[in-house]
């Protein structure tokens, strides 16, 4: 294995690269530790002091021996060069107790004694524990997956209030500048957050809301979850995730600098939210009265002009929102915004029934030239049936984030759903998710999988965090056990995907057969298994020539050997959507063989032409 080094590459001049036989992490006993350079004229020198090497430190002349924890720098020099970079690995004597290996990525963190707060940033060092896929993590194992410096602090707002705390990290070169790395294949960045899903007690709300937003196509920040020990104390299963900022592995629009004040650069790119706000950030009001915080470019780096561009473009777009004329494709609403973006926010939030959603943690932006985009996807622990108010834990019934006050969401989504056009956006959309990232067996398989990735991570998460069967703000729904807290959660689900099928009355073709590979002759029964109520069916069963059939429910004798297509069409003309129709074909779904008299018959008689390549 290739050792990560926790500098940059050394350049063309310098005395070259040293590199550890082991990187940093959790040892017993004693550590013999070898380092080399690509050099052969090149000399090693050290240190174990955390000091820096200079060409009067310690020569490297054979293993070091680390017998108690240590932290290791090493440096490359030779004459008439510069010196190479400096190579950090920082090495622990005392494993906590609580956690020696897991199935999950260990992410470990040294402040060297330093509290962490809510900026500035303070320094520190992390490393990443990860063997695989597959394969479990001592914590006593190599620090092979990452190993470098960060900054980090505590992150959120309410959150803060809780006992396990979020986390915001920045990891840096060795002189602490900003530094982008790639964790875990994500695209490289320097910003990335350990999130602690300490009042969603299935641990994975945030996960699948993020998982769900991705395979509709709009991103959301990419998530693994791992258990992070916190200068020697285990602190719990957390999620390692991305940052929401500008970059073209993220949200990708135009960059947008302080020199960029004239059309076309000063129309993006932007990232502005909905939320409440910190001391520190910088927002404007519309005329409407709306707030949005500026996320990029950031409140104290944004500059008049393109405070007031992207102010014009809100106010414009509410304009055309308010007027008499706001569902003409042309001059209304969506002259100014990515109308299917809204859709798709709308409906992942009344999925989720996110009573954060649109009102507060609600993020927009706009690329150069472009049109306001909704998105992407954030915080949705308070979801899922996870609160006990505004009518969380209710499956039934529609939400627009209007609660009065300040955090009450824009008048925007009230309005959009005025438009029947919009709606019918929304019903168009649902029923095709409803084929894929909204199928009932699809979302709940998936629950199943993180659960049983969670199964042994989530014993120690509650010895540590024990809040099983206890009330944890804004909890509805108060499980003895973790398997209760999930089966509850895909009861929701199942509910509230159930209750918007009424309302939006999606049609979805499906059916099953009772077998699929049967011999000539045989009656295969189809089910019907569609979704929408459908009254008119119409089955075609891949024979020649074709035949018909508009029983719900039908059954078909197949007399002769092939592999056949079968498709369903359904539709439904009730109800106040007026007519409904899909359809569905399963390609090579019925293989009918030949009787088993007729098959030995075939193979005898194919043996006697060929009896070489039989035996």
């Amino acid at each position: 294995m290739a050792v990560i080094l926790v500098c940059a590459a050394s350049r063309a001049d310098s005395a070259g690269n040293v590199a550890f036989s082991r990187p940093g992490g959790f040892f017993t006993g004693t550590l013999s530790i070898t380092i080399s350079v690509d050099s052969a004229s090149a000399q090693i020198r050290y240190t174990t002091n955390d000091t820096l090497p200079t060409n009067t430190s310690p020569l490297y002349t054979q293993p070091l021996s680390v017998p108690v924890a240590r932290t290791i720098h090493a440096r490359a020099f030779e004459a008439g060069r510069e010196p190479g970079p400096i190579v950090r690995h920082s090495y622990y004597t005392t494993p906590p107790a609580a956690l020696t290996s897991s199935p999950l990525p260990i992410v470990v963190i040294d402040t060297r004694g330093q509290a962490v707060k809510d900026e500035p940033k303070i320094t520190a060092y992390m490393g990443i524990i990860s063997n695989g896929p597959g394969r479990r993590n001592a914590v006593t194992d190599p620090f092979w997956l990452h190993e470098g410096v960060v900054g980090i602090e505590v992150r959120g707002q309410s959150s803060q209030l809780e006992p396990q705390k979020q986390y915001g990290i920045e990891t840096r070169s060795i002189n602490g500048a900003e530094e982008i790395v790639s964790l875990f294949g994500f695209p490289e960045e320097s910003d990335w957050i350990l999130y602690a899903p300490y009042n969603d007690k299935t641990l994975m709300r945030n996960v699948l809301a993020y998982d769900w937003s991705n395979r509709m196509g709009r991103y959301a920040s990419r998530t693994v979850f791992c258990e992070l020990v916190l200068n020697g104390d285990y602190r719990g299963v957390y999620v390692l995730m991305e940052k929401i900022k500008r970059d073209k592995g993220r949200v990708n629009i135009a960059p947008l600098g302080a020199d960029q004040n004239d059309e076309p650069a000063v129309s993006g790119g932007y990232i502005v939210k909905i939320d409440k706000i910190d001391a520190v950030d910088r927002y404007f009001h519309t005329d409407e009265g709306t707030r949005l915080v500026h996320v990029y470019p950031r409140g104290d780096q944004i500059t008049v002009t393109q405070q007031m561009w992207i102010r014009a473009c809100f106010t414009n777009f509410e304009a055309a929102l308010r007027s008499p004329s706001f569902a003409d494709p042309a001059t209304g609403y969506a002259a100014h915004i990515d109308v299917d973006s809204f859709v798709d926010t709308y409906i992942l939030v009344e999925l989720c029934k996110n009573i954060d959603g649109l009102r507060i943690s609600t993020y927009l932006f706009k690329d150069r030239g472009g049109k306001i985009v909704s998105g992407p996807a954030w915080d949705y622990n308070i979801s899922l049936g996870n609160g006990n108010y505004l009518d969380a834990w209710k499956t039934n019934g529609w939400y627009t984030g209007v609660v009065g006050g300040e955090l009450s969401a824009p008048f925007w989504w009230q309005r959009l759903l005025q438009d029947a056009g919009f709606v019918a956006r929304c019903r168009a959309r649902w029923t095709a998710l409803r084929k894929d990232a909204g199928d009932v067996s699809n979302a709940l398989a998936r629950i199943d999988a993180i659960a049983a990735a969670l199964n042994e991570p989530q014993q120690r998460h509650f010895q540590r965090w024990p809040i099983l069967g206890a009330y944890v703000w804004p909890n509805w729904f108060i499980g003895q056990t973790y398997a209760q807290e999930v089966a509850f959660m895909k009861q929701w689900l199942t509910g509230r995907i159930g209750w918007i099928d009424g309302q939006w009355q999606p049609m979805i073709a499906r059916f099953v057969a009772d077998q699929t590979c049967v011999l000539a002759g045989t009656s295969v029964k189809f089910t019907d298994l569609s979704i929408g109520a459908p009254n008119r069916w119409a089955w075609q069963f891949g024979a020649t020539p074709p035949q018909c059939c508009t029983l719900s429910s039908p059954s078909f004798v197949y007399d002769s050997t092939g592999i056949y297509t079968v498709s369903l069409c359904i539709s439904n003309n009730a109800g106040s959507f007026g007519w409904r129709t899909d359809t569905v074909a399963l390609t090579n779904y019925i293989t009918v063989m030949p009787e088993p008299a007729v098959a030995a018959a075939i193979v005898a008689a194919l043996c006697a032409l060929a009896p070489h390549r039989f035996s």
